[in-house]
């Protein structure tokens, strides 16, 4: 065995792996830069302590709206459903830390922290409560949490398809090695050099068909940023720590209205061919997240449950006229209060 041939060649292997792994970093940097100044804000950046947060602020009256995103998910999935509330009174959407034009923050991806950063934000842009808080997914365990410690600044809530406190008995959440193997993909450009063909658009966000067409490239342009997959990474690793914190305060909504949307078939076929879950996951999931959806609404002694019918998870998209009716009525509700 000619040993000297055997390291030649391994030292022609690793040198290879480290042109290539530069090259992709290089890519995925350029890239990234290239992207922010073409695809600017469309909101405004706000400094709530030494980094930024992005914000989109539309219409006027009150209460003021407030809404939330689910995991991996940015204003834009709201583009259905702001302007839309905006024709009837204030809303604001914003981009979590780390997504879309939102810079990382210091401070662990819990929902105490999450949601301080946007109290903050909230004083900062001068818009004071009382709020109608609206959240999907992981944004409903925010605003859930809001509602229950500032409950003087909250009177109304939607949870729309919303996490629940004992969801993880029965959702399971992906193990961190895969997010660990998404952060190093996306960190060595190779989503974003793939990103150009459309079955791998498709993958990337199954909806984006449903997105204006005018701000599609603009939402992919997001969901190819290492600090994307790093903010995602992030809010999973603290899944655990943010229902326990939820089942130790059990929030209840006394004196604000509550409505809970909830999806029809809420995981669908695309969680199976993504990977992410089983068939046999799928199918508990499916059969149990019905009834998670029906005790959420059950927190308020007049609390709503509304299915949202031909509507997957993503009902900011699927089903956006749903929310803007529920909100719509909330605000009608609310106002007609006051005056009388």
């Amino acid at each position: 065995v000619d040993f000297s041939m055997i390291l030649t060649g391994l030292k022609a292997l690793c040198a290879t792996i480290v042109f290539l792994a530069g090259s992709g970093a290089t890519y995925q940097y350029v890239g990234t830069k290239v992207d922010d100044k073409k695809y600017l804000p469309i909101g405004m950046m706000v400094d709530i302590g030494g980094y930024e947060l992005h914000v989109v602020d539309q219409g006027s009256g009150g209460p003021t709206v407030v809404i939330d995103s689910g995991v991996g998910c940015n204003c834009l999935d709201w583009s259905l459903v702001q302007p839309e509330i905006a024709k009837f009174t204030r809303v604001i959407s914003y981009d979590r830390a780390g997504y879309a034009w939102s810079d990382e923050s210091p401070l662990d991806r819990t929902n105490d922290n999450i949601i301080e950063e946007l109290r903050m934000l909230l004083q900062i842009i001068g818009a004071p409560g009382p709020y109608i808080l609206v959240g999907h997914s992981f944004g409903g365990s925010n605003m859930q949490l809001y509602a229950m410690k500032y409950p003087n600044e909250v009177v109304g809530v939607v949870l729309v398809d919303s996490v629940h406190q004992d969801q993880l008995q029965t959702i399971e959440v992906p193990s961190m090695k895969l997010f660990h193997l998404l952060t190093g993909a996306t960190s060595l450009g190779i989503f974003r050099l793939l990103s150009n063909l459309p079955s791998v658009q498709s993958s990337v966000d199954k909806h984006i068909d449903k997105i204006p067409s005018n701000v599609q490239d603009l939402y992919l342009s997001q969901k190819i940023k290492t600090k994307f997959i790093r903010a995602v990474r992030a809010e999973a690793f603290h899944a655990e720590a943010n229902c326990n914190r939820l089942k130790g305060c059990d929030p209840l909504f006394e004196d604000q209205l509550l409505t809970v949307i909830s999806a029809e078939q809420p995981f669908m076929s695309y969680e199976r061919a993504r990977g992410i879950y089983t068939d046999e996951q799928v199918d508990r999931m499916n059969s149990q997240w019905p009834e998670l959806q029906k005790d959420l609404a059950s927190k308020s002694p007049e609390g709503k449950h509304i299915v949202a019918e031909d509507s997957g998870h993503m009902i900011p998209l699927d089903r956006p006229d749903i929310i803007v009716q529920v909100v719509q009525d909330m605000v009608n509700l609310l106002n007609l209060s006051i005056k009388l």
